[in-house]
């Protein structure tokens, strides 16, 4: 399946409503995820194969490239 993912907020106590985004290749995020990871400071990762990790930028809203120092550019 190639959607992409949602971002979802977490709901008050008592709301009934789960309120959230779908990111995709348009948002800076392949339509491909093959994992999700969340780090102590609650930034996002995902892996999205052929394009690598990309981290979401809250204050943009969008999914941008992270490359850590050290670590190589995947390429196909």
């Amino acid at each position: 399946m190639s959607s992409g993912a949602i971002l979802t907020d977490f709901p008050a106590h008592g709301d009934t409503i789960l309120t959230g985004k779908q990111y995709s290749g348009k948002d800076g995020l392949s339509d491909l995820v093959s994992n999700i990871c969340i780090d102590n400071n609650k930034d996002l990762y995902c892996i999205t194969p052929p394009a690598g990790i990309k981290k979401f930028n809250r204050v943009k809203n969008v999914f941008e490239t992270y490359l850590p120092e050290g670590l190589t550019k995947y390429s196909m």
